[in-house]
């Protein structure tokens, strides 16, 4: 991880739900090199209350499928600029 320097981190929600995403998350945000890494949450579906207040400070921003080039962009430009 130390090697790798990203801008952005995507998560997909339902691809990950059998990993601990709290432990995961918790790795990221522990390592100093990626300290202010924005971490965006894409899932299937509106999240719900429980996800949302277990993952506070962990991620940034989440995207609902099917991903809208709108929503996108504008989650890109707010990160990327």
């Amino acid at each position: 991880m130390q090697n790798l320097q990203p801008d952005l981190v995507f998560f997909d929600f339902e691809l990950i739900r059998d990993v601990s995403i709290l432990n995961l998350l918790n790795i990221l945000r522990q390592e100093p090199s990626w300290e202010g890494l924005p971490i965006v949450m894409i899932t299937s579906s509106e999240p719900l209350e429980e996800e949302i207040t277990m993952l506070p400070g962990s991620t940034n921003d989440y995207l609902v499928k099917p991903i809208q080039i709108v929503q996108l962009d504008s989650l890109l430009i707010r990160y990327l600029s």
